[in-house]
């Protein structure tokens, strides 16, 4: 909820910093050929010059924007989080901008992120065809074998479970 509410700040910021206007997209990112594959980016960073990011619902910039917030433990996590600018970011956050990016065809996304209520950093992730075509194969694959078949995926690896859920008493449900 306060991420939803501190985004305008954090797009406020990024713009301050960069010089860089940013305009909400409200248009689903849909993939051509999967139409069950979709996101929803935050903003689009609108192009020197220009007054829009996108025409119709089409996008035409290079560039899009997502604000987070995270905590003083997320920030303080040295192994996730990298200098402003480089794209050293939790995994999560990371995998996020490659789908993204693959579904609205930009080069790059510009992620800034609110640590605590101190510091504002931003980040950039390139575009990587590859990557976002692995995702959309993995995706394909869980839709038709566990969404369309009803089945519940298999556990990754034994600790998933733990990291999924922290809190358990020790049984096997």
């Amino acid at each position: 909820e306060f991420g939803t509410f501190a985004e305008e700040f954090v797009a406020q910021q990024y713009t301050k910093s960069t010089g860089l206007a940013v305009r909400r997209h409200n248009a689903p990112l849909v993939h051509p050929d999967h139409p069950f594959l979709a996101g929803h980016v935050d903003r689009l960073v609108i192009p020197p010059g220009r007054k829009v990011a996108a025409v119709r619902g089409k996008i035409s910039t290079a560039i899009l924007w997502e604000g987070k917030t995270a905590s003083y433990e997320q920030a303080y996590d040295e192994e996730k989080w990298g200098p402003a600018w480089s794209d050293v970011v939790p995994l999560d956050y990371f995998w996020q901008q490659i789908w993204y990016l693959g579904l609205s065809g930009c080069a790059e996304s510009h992620l800034t992120v609110l640590f605590g209520s101190r510091e504002v950093r931003t980040y950039r992730i390139h575009a990587a065809p590859d990557l976002f075509q692995a995702a959309v194969d993995r995706a394909v694959e869980f839709w038709h074998q566990n969404i369309l078949e009803d089945v519940a995926p298999e556990v990754g690896a034994p600790g998933d479970p733990g990291k999924l859920w922290p809190k358990d008493n020790g049984s096997i449900v």
